[in-house]
């Protein structure tokens, strides 16, 4: 029997593997990390690269991230303290590959709250991570396990989107389910809000999993669908089959844990239903 070994560069290539990457680093450093992120209003408004929390200390420390592995300029700066501001966050992080600028931009951005950081030696990045004060490293090793964490949740989502595009009913379902746990939850104001979104999310799509192997079988979607003998779902379940049901219980999943936070939250944990997520146990894949 052959084995697949999937490897990640030491050096990651601009775009998704750099903001993987650079996610990768905040969580392997204590922070609750959330990624891609997208408000729409219904047009999309903004999008997020990476998202961090620290909560070491008594005040949680919230950061926007942004990530350029190409050529980037003053507009994109200023962008980002846009967002800070809309977001009504303190603090950001801008990180390029590219360093045309070593003085200006840092020393101009800098009483706008956002940190310029510039990775171009990625075998002392990790270091500079820590010496710009973003965290440090108990465990460097989980660098690389959360980047492959956050590329297998890429593929997921990609997946979905494929199929949803080639019309099925249980993808655009499974879609719509991402959006609500992953954005809608973030841009709730008060955690009330929160919480009835995740909930609602779950009365919709309960069975989301199940309701797809059904259709995979040759049946309708039914997201409710009590019935867990379908061979599409069982050879998911066993035999790592059927990426796209993959895909849904990593949704469930995501969706139980927030759940729990929420629970959490009701009972006097205090804070949003995602911070309680984080103080109960992991976010991820």
């Amino acid at each position: 029997m052959s084995k697949k070994v999937v490897t990640l560069p030491d050096i990651p290539k601009a775009g998704e593997e750099l903001e993987d990457y650079i996610a990768a680093l905040f969580q392997a450093s204590g922070h609750f990390v959330e990624k891609q992120i997208v408000e729409s209003d219904p047009a999309d408004i903004l999008e997020l690269d990476t998202f961090a929390t620290d909560y070491g200390s008594e005040k949680a420390v919230r950061r926007l991230i942004e990530v350029k592995g190409g050529k980037w300029g003053f507009t994109d700066l200023f962008k980002v303290v846009g967002w800070m501001q809309y977001l009504s966050l303190e603090h950001g992080a801008f990180f390029m590959t590219r360093w045309d600028d070593r003085t200006s931009a840092p020393r101009k951005m800098e009483p706008l709250g956002l940190d310029v950081v510039c990775f171009d030696d990625f075998g002392a990045a990790s270091k500079l991570f820590t010496e710009k004060g973003f965290g440090s490293f108990a465990e460097p090793r989980l660098i690389g396990l959360w980047r492959h964490s956050y590329g297998v949740e890429r593929k997921f989502v990609k997946l979905i989107h494929q199929k949803e595009r080639a019309g099925g009913e249980g993808a655009k379902a499974a879609k719509t389910y991402h959006r609500q746990i992953n954005n809608g939850t973030f841009f709730a104001r008060v955690p009330e809000e929160s919480l009835a979104l995740l909930y609602d999310a779950y009365r919709q799509h309960s069975k989301l999993a199940l309701g797809c192997a059904r259709e995979i079988g040759g049946g309708g979607f039914g997201p409710h669908t009590a019935a867990s003998d379908s061979p599409s779902y069982q050879a998911a379940l066993r035999n790592g089959k059927h990426p796209e049901l993959q895909a849904c219980m990593y949704l469930e999943h995501r969706a139980r844990l927030a759940n729990q936070g929420g629970v959490l939250m009701v009972s006097g944990g205090g804070g949003t239903a995602r911070e309680c997520v984080r103080r109960s146990g992991s976010w991820g894949v």
